[in-house]
């Protein structure tokens, strides 16, 4: 059910690029869309409502938390399913066939050139627009952040966090924040869950945080927590001083 098409670029989102803020903001799947050329994949409106083609309300933090920070954020627009942003593009995994136990026909298929059409619409004009904020910010930048959201159970197996910290080389932010969370008592916080960068999820800090020597962190709220405005809002407001807090706490172990 491959479409073929000649595919328009979509570019990323972009906020307050001439904000203060000390750190890049970052959101892979902010968004469900799927252009027309691709006929909806053959889902229908609740499959491409669920989880496997977006990180539901990841979008409304990050742009929450980029106004609370003054801090610069770029958001995808296009499904995680027509390709994943978050993985190298020659993953095996990063146009799906099947979504958890859903089968996405649109994307079964795909030869070599439609392959490399997604890329070149909706994958590289993301990670090019990120490389060229964070060369015009410079020094401006002190840790690039992705905000991502996780379901409460997946394939039958329940998740207890009420939020998870990824990171890899350097965890000295995951475990500033991680300090800060736990001190609220009544959230249980993951480490390295539900997911960790042996699971290929670490793509795009990896390219454009740690090979320039930029800390960086993915933080997984459970979806179900931000699931409207409240809640949204809640997270935000939480995370924004805490994330701060955090990078000062470097600054402070940089100067020891």
């Amino acid at each position: 059910m491959a479409v073929h098409r000649t595919l328009v670029p979509v570019m990323p989102e972009t906020l307050r690029l001439t904000g203060a803020g000390p750190i890049l903001l970052l959101c892979d799947h902010a968004s469900n869309a799927i252009p027309e050329a691709h006929a909806s994949l053959g889902l229908g409106p609740a499959e491409l409502d669920d989880h496997i083609a977006w990180d539901a309300g990841a979008a409304s933090v990050t742009r929450r938390l980029s106004e609370r920070l003054d801090c610069p954020a770029l958001l995808t627009r296009v499904s995680r399913l027509l390709i994943d942003c978050n993985r190298a593009p020659d993953d095996w995994d990063s146009i799906v066939e099947l979504g958890e136990r859903t089968p996405v026909p649109g994307n079964i298929g795909l030869t070599d050139e439609q392959r490399s059409e997604r890329i070149a619409a909706y994958h590289r004009p993301y990670h090019d627009r990120i490389e060229q904020v964070r060369l015009a910010l410079g020094k401006q930048i002190r840790a690039v952040i992705a905000i991502h959201s996780f379901v409460p159970v997946y394939l039958d197996k329940k998740r207890p966090w009420h939020v998870g910290l990824i990171h890899n080389k350097d965890s000295r932010i995951a475990r500033g924040l991680a300090a800060r969370l736990r001190a609220e008592q009544d959230l249980v916080v993951g480490d390295n869950e539900p997911y960790a960068p042996s699971d290929r999820v670490y793509y795009t800090l990896s390219r454009h945080a740690e090979s320039q020597g930029l800390p960086s962190l993915m933080i997984e709220i459970r979806n179900d927590l931000i699931q409207d405005e409240a809640g949204q809002e809640s997270w935000a407001r939480r995370l924004a001083p805490m994330l701060i807090a955090a990078l000062e706490d470097l600054s402070k172990s940089n100067a020891a």
